[in-house]
């Protein structure tokens, strides 16, 4: 399997599909019949006069996640592989998305998380391209947009606008218009947002939005660790890429140095975010699925001992399959 997808054959968008309805098909029956709208929330805070949420039917709403998953592994794929982040054209990146995006059972239905990697992917791609560019004002302006946008939709993608700013000292020299026009545009959002609560009279549903801010951390959180045992494998090959990582960083093109920089510095601010979400919901943590996925796609792609890779892909596989046969309901 894995011998197929560090090829870039065409055929393998095919096992992608595949791949993603088998990790979401053992998990299609084990749910209630209904889930929750995902955009309820957002509606809610967008004053939208709405007296009832419809549900999605369970099989319609992971038939959608997995469709946007799909989608959103092979945007990711395309990325890496245009900015030769892997110093190689292959469908790993894809496949280890699609994967991520299954591992934990929360994982599989539709959620804001979920549809806002897409603005990830953007910021991600922008960065990337920001590098080689003699003026990128307009581009992190753009980005400045994205993250406001990204904002509304789910709060603690807040933390995105220090991400680009950490990425500026990485990619570019500094250039103060730079700094600033990504603020600016992250600002124009909010005055739009507050001009548009201050017409319905609801101003103070605008401040309750910085709420988070306010809320002191939650340090001490009750877990169910037997819940998490599916992850093991996974950090396994994060660890096992870390050392491939290290191996070859200096021998690496700059781009692809300061491509994975990019990554470690996204996986931080996402994972000190979650603290900006006010449920502390574990779905949050779809949002590392980008760079997780292409670390893992590092370590698979040069590994030399095929029956190791092959072996560790495949308890991958059953770990993930076997819990969401075990694990109907998941607490967080």
């Amino acid at each position: 399997m894995i011998q197929q997808f560090r090829t870039s054959n065409p055929l393998n968008i095919l096992l992608l599909a595949i791949t993603a309805i088998l990790l979401r098909v053992v998990f299609l029956y084990n749910l209630t019949s209904e889930t929750s709208q995902p955009f309820a929330e957002l509606l809610g805070n967008l004053l939208v006069q709405q007296i009832y949420y419809p549900h999605i039917d369970t099989s319609l709403n992971i038939i959608l996640a997995g469709l946007v998953v799909f989608v959103q592994a092979l945007l990711l794929n395309r990325i890496v592989n245009n900015h030769n982040l892997l110093n190689k054209q292959t469908y790993l990146p894809a496949l280890f998305f699609v994967i991520v995006c299954s591992v934990l059972t929360p994982f599989l239905t539709l959620s804001m998380p979920l549809l806002c990697n897409f603005l990830l992917l953007y910021v991600f791609n922008k960065l990337i391209l920001s590098y080689k560019k003699s003026d990128a004002i307009s581009v992190y302006f753009d980005l400045g947009l994205v993250v406001g946008i990204a904002t509304i939709l789910y709060f603690p993608m807040i933390g995105l606008l220090l991400f680009t700013w950490c990425c500026l000292i990485i990619l570019r020299p500094f250039y103060w218009r730079e700094w600033i026009s990504s603020l600016v545009a992250f600002l124009l959002v909010m005055f739009f947002l507050a001009v548009y609560y201050f017409y319905n009279n609801k101003l103070t549903n605008f401040l309750d939005i910085w709420q988070p801010f306010q809320t002191p951390l939650n340090l001490f959180i009750n877990i169910k660790y037997s819940q998490y045992l599916v992850l093991l494998p996974i950090v396994a090959t994060l660890f096992l890429g870390l050392l491939s990582l290290q191996e070859n960083f200096y021998k690496s093109f700059v781009m692809v140095r300061k491509g994975f920089l990019v990554l470690f510095l996204l996986s931080i601010v996402i994972l000190f975010s979650f603290y900006l979400s006010p449920d502390f919901a574990i779905i949050h943590f779809i949002l590392l699925a980008v760079p997780v996925c292409v670390l893992m796609a590092y370590y698979f792609l040069y590994a030399k001992r095929k029956w190791i890779y092959e072996t560790l892909f495949f308890t991958i596989i059953v770990f993930i399959l076997y819990f969401q046969l075990g694990i109907t309901t998941f607490n967080f």
